[in-house]
């Protein structure tokens, strides 16, 4: 029967085994990890550059975003449609401030435009060119209109 000394010993002089005496069958516990310079200068140029480029893209598009948030709140402010935001440049400031400007003179300065007139509907024959049976018809649906004929007559 082993005791706990004589375990831990047994276990002390398996690991201080030298690495040529291990044997086939035996494993060795390597971590596979991927070799992390000290340096970051030494690390790939073209790794580097790659990263760079991300970032510039992810800061631009937040950048894009803060703009067209910036753009939505001025419109709502002036009371415009937002669907002038699909219209609108984001690519820079200036260019966002010109389209605000443009967007302000043109509501400004659109006239009210007058009511549409309503189209007259059909009128049916006058009294006097219509048969007893139409004027008739008229009478009982539209009398109204059927006095207006009738005075429209004389």
């Amino acid at each position: 029967m082993n005791t706990e000394n004589e375990m831990t010993e047994q276990r002390t002089d398996e690991q201080t085994q030298p690495a040529d005496q291990l044997t086939e069958t035996e494993p060795v516990d390597v971590p596979e990890t991927r070799h992390q310079p000290d340096n970051p200068a030494e690390q790939a140029p073209s790794d580097l550059a790659q990263k760079e480029a991300d970032l510039s893209a992810r800061e631009e598009a937040i950048a894009r975003r803060e703009r067209k948030f910036q753009a939505r709140e001025n419109l709502l402010a002036l009371g415009l449609p937002e669907e002038i935001l699909t219209n609108m440049d984001f690519g820079s400031d200036n260019a966002v401030a010109s389209a605000l400007r443009i967007a302000a003179l043109a509501a400004r300065s659109q006239p009210a435009l007058p009511a549409v007139p309503v189209p007259r509907q059909a009128t049916p024959p006058a009294p006097a060119f219509a048969s007893y049976l139409e004027r008739a018809r008229l009478f009982l649906e539209d009398p109204e209109h059927y006095k207006h004929m009738t005075e429209n007559k004389q």
